[in-house]
């Protein structure tokens, strides 16, 4: 069986696995939270707009109180259609990380998985550049890049293979940043109304 590890990071040494999966956790969520708000918002403008002219709601006849908590209701039930599907579509917003340790000299690899979504799929790129990580993704069907050396790739390879086994894949810390469960605690639906309401009152 082949390995395809697309994106994986190294933990880099002297660096606090606690800080560093807190630190990615807040990063993705702020990232997650500007791009729904900006979802949230083109929702409320489309629901404006009269039904021929509308990209979301074509077939909605009366719209006209429509708000952010209802545009947050229409993307959380969108969300939830999604489970369990086998092809995701623009609500597949699941955005995860996980952590294992190798079996020699005890480092921590981490996965990223963004999930499919145009909207929060790039929640995670920015751990290609975070300081406390490095490159550590291999595939064995395919030479080494340019940048890394032989001996580096095939230290990869002998550093994942173990960790693939049936018996060992599941043996995983999991940052869980966006699913159906926590949507409420990263949307930020909530903040955008008490925004709204205290621009009005003023």
């Amino acid at each position: 069986m082949s390995t395809k590890i697309w994106e994986a990071y190294r933990l880099k040494k002297d660096y606090d696995l606690w800080e560093v999966t807190t630190d990615l956790r807040h990063r993705a969520e702020r990232n997650i939270k500007r791009s729904l708000a900006k979802l949230y918002q083109a929702l409320v403008e489309d629901a404006k707009k009269q039904p021929k002219d509308r990209v979301w709601f074509p077939h909605e006849q009366d719209l006209s109180n429509f708000s952010i908590m209802r545009a947050h209701d229409h993307v959380l039930k969108a969300y939830r259609a999604n489970f369990g599907l086998r092809e995701r579509d623009t609500f597949d917003f699941d955005v995860s990380i996980t952590i294992r340790r190798t079996l020699r000299g005890k480092r921590y690899l981490l996965i990223p998985y963004p999930g499919s979504s145009g909207i929060t799929g790039n929640a995670l790129h920015f751990m290609r550049k975070h300081e406390a990580l490095e490159d550590y993704h291999f595939q064995d069907q395919s030479d080494q890049p340019d940048n890394i050396s032989s001996r580096e790739w095939h230290e990869r390879g002998r550093t994942w293979a173990p960790l693939l086994e049936d018996s060992r894949w599941r043996d995983i810390f999991l940052i869980e940043v966006l699913s159906v469960s926590n949507f409420w605690t990263v949307s930020p639906a909530y903040d955008m109304m008490l925004k709204s309401m205290n621009r009005k009152a003023k």
